[in-house]
């Protein structure tokens, strides 16, 4: 029997986060399909859902009959990855998603056909009634917009990826006994191979299965429900796809210069500008070395001025590039590790710099200069169980915190949570407080330390999230 869906709470028992209701994000034609990290819920679930036939709530363009689960499962997992915008229908409608999911996979079709929405060009491929490979084609298709795929055949490998908040394309077969695992009955008819998207887990453990045959959104499902699919034993077989926005950043360095960094999708390099002067223009854009990474780069000031630029390679380890005196970034260092987050640097009280990520497993792990200016200690962890990657920030009185979203599965609610430095450039607290801030989130969170005097602030930190019930900013 299909679980009953629950009505999740917008806060906590604690301290009540603050509204900022002048700033509510509903760029999209619905707002509640804003998604940045995978559904942990059935509601959540049918806010990405496509249907590959005409349906007037998944696909009111959709064609009468079609071939096209494969784009459509695809195209689901980049609405759960954010590629279509926020809201998902902010740029393309449902139709437009799968057409674009089958260019990606067919780049060479003669019959391809550019659109633009937002300001945005999208390739598309109207061939509804032809056969689909996501398996073949689906990794270069991924590859060429700077993601990454990841073949799942157990349940240990699909619960590692969705873990990681990373969507599956499941290949299997399509007939009555699978049919009758929906309720309410609402499947079309047919008999044949067929692609299906798992898009989440619920926090009680029943995975979250779009099937683009299934016209009444997310269906939850047991890993035995499910593994009944490829009609094979119990096991799945498919392909998990990751993928981030490729995303600037930019730092002002204590000589005021503005440095700006982005990574190329197409080559995975690096580049960089920045000012020539004070208030100035600035260069040509130009790669700081050879080394393809999959993530956005971040970048801190060491006390002698010399940047640190950390990014997540591309086998998904933490990479950094170090400045030298003559401001080159060629060199860097492999810290090794695996993660499909980005790093959050920080900086002690006495200049040390201290990186944190989220690890596979669910924890935030760091590393930190022994020395100021200096190298660099072995991986060590902040345990806990989170579900976005960290945001580190230094406190007025220079001790160092953390904030992440916060995997309290008891309540299937994503909290914001901290931990903290006992004294500057010391231990650590040792343990994360989540219900102090409480919450539901979706996306990192940001934080700031607001001036250190009368005259530049208060010096309070502000922390900064989305909401993942009603999608307003918090603080």
């Amino acid at each position: 029997m299909k679980p009953i869906k629950k009505m999740i709470p917008a806060i906590l028992p604690g301290i009540l986060l603050m509204s900022l209701h002048v700033f509510s994000i509903t760029p999209g034609d619905d707002a509640a399909n804003i998604l940045e990290l995978l559904p942990i819920s059935e509601t959540e679930g049918d806010s990405i859902h496509l249907t590959q036939i005409v349906d007037s709530t998944y696909n009111p363009y959709g064609p009468s009959s079609s071939t096209n689960c494969g784009p459509a499962s695809l195209a689901m997992c980049l609405r759960a990855l954010g590629y279509f915008g926020y809201g998902n229908t902010a740029r393309l409608h449902p139709e437009e998603q799968i057409d674009h999911a089958r260019a990606l996979l067919y780049p060479t079709h003669y019959e391809i056909y550019t659109i633009n929405k937002q300001g945005i060009p999208y390739t598309m491929l109207n061939r509804d009634l032809d056969y689909s490979d996501v398996g073949t084609y689906g990794p270069p298709a991924i590859s060429k917009l700077g993601g990454g795929s990841i073949s799942v055949s157990s349940q240990a490998t699909l619960d590692k990826v969705l873990g990681n908040g990373i969507p599956v394309v499941l290949f299997g077969y399509l007939d009555s006994e699978w049919r009758s695992q929906f309720s309410p009955l609402g499947h079309w008819s047919g008999t044949c191979p067929h692609y299906i998207a798992v898009t989440g887990k619920t926090t009680d453990g029943y995975y979250i299965v779009n099937d683009p045959m299934y016209y009444y959104g997310g269906e939850l499902m047991t890993y035995s429900q499910l593994s009944k699919f490829p009609q094979s034993g119990n096991y799945v077989s498919g392909t998990a796809f990751y993928w981030k926005t490729p995303a600037p950043f930019a730092l002002k360095k204590s000589n005021g210069l503005v440095n700006v960094f982005m990574r190329d999708i197409s080559s995975g390099r690096i580049y960089r500008t920045y000012q020539t002067s004070l208030n100035g223009g600035f260069t040509n854009w130009s790669y700081i070395g050879t080394l393809a990474v999959g993530g956005n780069p971040v970048a801190i000031e060491q006390p002698n001025g010399r940047l640190l630029l950390f990014a997540r390679g591309s086998a998904n380890q933490v990479v950094m590039f170090s400045e030298d005196a003559y401001g080159n970034m060629s060199s860097y260092t492999d810290f090794g590790g695996e993660t499909y987050y980005e790093i959050s640097p920080g900086k002690n009280q006495d200049g040390r710099v201290e990186f944190f990520v989220r690890g596979i497993d669910g924890k935030i792990y760091k590393r930190y200069q022994t020395v100021v200016n200096g190298g660099f200690s072995d991986w060590c962890s902040l345990d806990g169980d989170t579900r976005t990657g960290p945001e580190a920030v230094q406190n007025v009185d220079g001790r160092m915190e953390v904030f992440a979203g916060w995997d309290y599965t008891a309540a299937a609610q994503t909290p914001l949570a901290h931990t903290w430095q006992t004294v500057a450039n010391g231990a650590w607290s040792g343990t994360w407080n989540y219900s102090d801030l409480g919450g539901h989130m979706k996306g990192r969170p940001k934080a700031f330390l607001h001036g250190t005097d009368s005259t530049t602030g208060d010096g309070w930190l502000r922390a900064f999230v989305r909401s993942g019930t009603d999608n307003v900013l918090y603080y």
